[in-house]
């Protein structure tokens, strides 16, 4: 019966885990196939449509974050106008998303629905 896992050496883990995390710092934009294209600044339109959401640069940042990741996912399926609908879409989620955030909340914050009893002081007399 064949061995189905391989041996591998401390050394070479070592190696491969350096050249991993050495190869995920890199500043180089083609280097996991992000292309130099999809770096580019958002063009009038598109700035002009972030405006209109009212939208902070960080909120705007963090939806062409994920219009960036959705393109290297699913790119080579996606038309330009379909692309411009995802990107109207995010916007418009971070928007929403914005009154949801500026709740604070804590870990140990108990649920909204839970009902807290308060005993009436006119009934206990």
């Amino acid at each position: 019966m064949k061995r189905l896992l391989t041996r591998i050496s401390r050394r070479r883990f070592h190696f491969e885990a350096a050249a991993i995390a050495a190869a995920s710092f890199s500043p180089a934009p083609g280097l996991f196939g992000a292309s130099p294209d999809s770096r580019a600044q958002p063009t009038e339109s598109q700035s002009q449509e972030a405006a209109n959401f009212g939208l902070t640069a960080e909120q705007v940042r963090g939806a062409e974050a994920k219009l960036a990741s959705a393109k290297r996912d699913f790119g080579d399926r996606l038309s330009d106008e379909q692309s411009q609908r995802l990107r109207r879409i995010l916007l418009y989620n971070e928007k929403m998303m914005a009154s949801i955030r500026a709740f604070h909340l804590e870990n140990g914050d108990p649920p909204a629905s839970v009902l807290k009893y308060f005993e009436d002081s006119r009934r206990a007399g």
